[in-house]
C-alpha cells in the first residue's frame, strides 16, 4: 500500500470513528427526550465500494470523500426504530473514542517515519 493510499484510508477512517462517536454522544443526549430513537452509521457498503476500486483510484476517491465528509455522511446514517440503552451508547462512544485514538496513533506514527526519511534520519 502507497504512503499516500496508507493516509487517505487512516483520514476516511478517522472521519468515520468521529461519526460514530458523534452518534454515539447525540443518542445519549436523547435519550430522556420523548420517541427519540437511536441513529447508527453503516459505513459497509462504502468500504464495499472502496474495496471493489482499482488501487490507482482508490486514495483520489477517499481523499474526495473526506474532504466533502460532512455531506456524505448523512447517507450512511440510519434512524434506529428503538429508544437508545445508556449503556450500549456509553460502551458504543468508547468503543469509537478508542478506535479514533489508535488511528491517531497510526498517523502520528506514519508521520514520524515520514519526517525521518525526508531529515535522512536527523532530528
Amino acid at each position: 500500500m502507497s504512503d499516500l493510499l496508507s493516509i487517505e484510508a487512516l483520514r476516511l477512517s478517522l472521519n468515520m470513528a468521529a461519526t460514530e462517536q458523534r452518534l454515539a454522544l447525540e443518542n445519549l443526549a436523547s435519550h430522556s427526550i420523548s420517541g427519540a430513537h437511536s441513529q447508527r452509521a453503516d459505513f459497509s457498503s462504502l468500504l464495499a465500494d472502496i474495496n471493489s476500486m482499482p488501487s490507482e483510484q482508490k486514495s483520489q476517491a477517499m481523499s474526495q470523500l473526506s474532504d466533502q465528509w460532512q455531506d456524505i455522511e448523512t447517507y450512511y446514517v440510519n434512524q434506529g426504530n428503538k429508544k437508545a440503552s445508556l449503556d450500549e451508547e456509553v460502551a458504543l462512544s468508547m468503543q469509537a473514542s478508542g478506535k479514533y485514538q489508535k488511528l491517531v496513533e497510526v498517523l502520528n506514527r506514519k508521520i514520524g517515519l515520514m519526517n525521518m526519511a525526508v531529515s535522512g534520519g536527523k532530528r
